[in-house]
């Protein structure tokens, strides 16, 4: 999950501000976009003025993934949240319209099942909700789900043996860091046993206490979750921006952004929402990051977290078509 425009906007990339991306995946609607039709017309809006960049292409199937370059940004569209009273038409329509994966509750709990800050666990409209992602070829994105919702899902899917695959997008680990945005060993190693993916976050109040080394937090999160699932199946799951800013504009938008999401410190969170390094050199994150992680433990560096192995799980879980 990455920003390349600031949260709450569609990305207009500006002189000397594209970001140094191949691939990004992108929240097309905010999560208070409860409803089927606002979701629509905020994720319409949003691709709109996404598109428009030059050099930009939608993400809807493997073979898009398998010829991005360099030169171009491939942008793959998912939901946060999925819109409440959703019928199968409205999620064919949201599919039809370029959305290709979707989380099941954002925060509280939903008729679906729990979010983080929920101890609910998935419902049948939740279990319904599943079997029509896959029917329809969606990505289940489980990052903001709660601990017993996300239990719930993997063990259905196992059970039904329904042919759907999925990720956390961008969720941590719990056993490094007991945040609950942050998923325990039993369920990375569940999404492992699925040919899933994980994406590790560099929020700060998800990697761990304030005023550590959050880039030092950022690897043992890697590191940990690499013993869990083995190789290929962990990568980057940002969760920030991808562009320079100043610490005066990023406290600023941290500012903003908690108003607008109205966390009142539920989330945890603290400033600096990022690390430090990422802020002032946001279009550079990867070489920082490459840099962080080989200084920590080149020995169980997998080279395939800079993107590749995000790029092999799309290219194994989006229609080939």
């Amino acid at each position: 999950m990455a920003f390349v425009g600031l949260q709450g906007q569609p990305p207009k990339f500006g002189l000397g501000c594209r970001p140094r991306l191949a691939l990004a995946h992108l929240t097309s609607a905010p999560p208070f976009a409860k409803d089927f039709m606002s979701t629509m017309e905020a994720h319409k809006a949003f691709i709109e003025v996404a598109l428009a960049n030059p050099g930009v292409e939608m993400v809807r199937v493997a073979e898009t993934v398998n010829h991005l370059s360099t030169v171009n940004t491939g942008m793959l569209f998912g939901l946060q949240h999925t819109p409440a009273g959703i019928t199968y038409a409205d999620l064919h329509s949201l599919f039809t319209a370029g959305i290709r994966t979707m989380s099941l509750a954002y925060e509280g709990d939903t008729e679906y099942g729990g979010g983080f800050k929920s101890g609910g666990r998935l419902k049948g409209r939740g279990e319904k909700l599943i079997r029509w992602m896959a029917d329809i070829g969606f990505i289940l994105d489980l990052s903001h789900a709660g601990h017993s919702t996300a239990r719930n899902a993997l063990r259905y899917i196992r059970q039904e043996r329904l042919p759907i695959r999925v990720m956390a997008s961008h969720s941590g680990c719990y056993g490094v860091y007991p945040h609950q945005r942050n998923f325990p060993d039993d369920i990375l190693e569940s999404i492992a046993s699925a040919d899933g993916y994980l994406g590790i976050p560099l929020i700060t109040f998800f990697l761990g206490r304030k005023d550590t080394n959050y880039l030092e937090e950022f690897s043992r999160h890697v590191t940990h979750a690499l013993s869990v699932m083995g190789k290929g199946r962990v990568g980057i799951g940002s969760d920030c921006l991808h562009f320079d800013m100043t610490m005066e504009q990023a406290e600023k938008h941290f500012g903003d952004m908690t108003k607008m999401l109205k966390s009142d410190g539920t989330f945890g969170e603290f400033f600096p929402d990022r690390p430090p390094e990422l802020i002032k050199h946001g279009n550079n994150m990867f070489k920082i990051l490459e840099h962080a992680l080989l200084s920590t433990n080149a020995r169980a560096f997998d080279p395939g977290i800079l993107g590749q192995n995000f790029k092999d799980f799309l290219s194994r879980s989006l229609p080939q078509v």
